[in-house]
């Protein structure tokens, strides 16, 4: 499998500038990349690695895989580093994040609380929240989350990876492909894109594992 490579503060920022001009925007980019980092500090992906990385890597596909407006960019952007905090961290009520809501987007704070799993339930009840959802952002990050996982499943356990795929081809593609809030069509080339993309891993990962059967066989 392929290797990710997370881009440094200093690659992500200057990506930001690219695509956002106004000082505000990023300040609070900027903000939301420090409290992401503190709030995540003591967690490690399957690999060893920080879990800040999983946050950042979302954040990046947003930035250099699609194409939005800047202020849609300002929100997929934080909503991105923000996507895990309310299920993984010490912050874990949305009324913790009133100060970033508040100063941004309320849309962020709609996206953080969709794309948060319900604790201690498996299967398709865990994405019960997400599942109700039909807004094109929370899709879009929700999309590249589920990218950057399968791009970095090769760290994971064999039963991590069949539940995954397994997640990802029976729900999270199914509920990506159904109904969205759009009137304005403009999320709709993003989101094809990005679908496209998990769709091209599924099949890496599926082409791999047939690939080892035969060499057991």
């Amino acid at each position: 499998m392929r290797q990710i490579r997370d881009p440094t503060k200093k690659e992500f920022f200057q990506q930001v500038r690219k695509l956002i001009h106004k000082r505000e925007f990023i300040t609070a980019i900027e903000f939301t990349y420090t409290f992401a980092k503190q709030a995540h500090a003591e967690q490690k992906r399957a690999n060893g690695a920080p879990y800040f990385r999983h946050v950042v890597g979302v954040a990046w596909i947003i930035m250099t895989e699609i194409k939005l407006r800047p202020i849609d960019y300002q929100t997929a952007i934080i909503a991105s580093l923000l996507h895990d905090m309310l299920e993984d961290t010490y912050i874990n009520k949305p009324e913790q994040l009133h100060f970033i809501y508040d100063q941004v987007s309320p849309d962020i704070a709609t996206i953080v609380t969709e794309l948060t799993k319900k604790r201690g339930k498996i299967g398709i009840n865990r994405f019960k929240k997400l599942l109700r959802s039909r807004k094109a952002l929370t899709k879009l990050v929700k999309a590249a989350d589920r990218l950057h996982n399968l791009r970095t499943l090769h760290h994971c356990d064999e039963l991590k990876m069949t539940t995954k795929m397994q997640e990802t081809e029976f729900i999270i593609l199914p509920w990506l492909d159904g109904e969205t809030i759009d009137p304005n069509c403009l999320f709709q080339a993003p989101l094809a894109k990005l679908k496209q993309n998990i769709r091209k891993e599924l099949q890496r990962y599926k082409k791999s594992i047939r690939s080892k059967m035969k060499k057991q066989c």
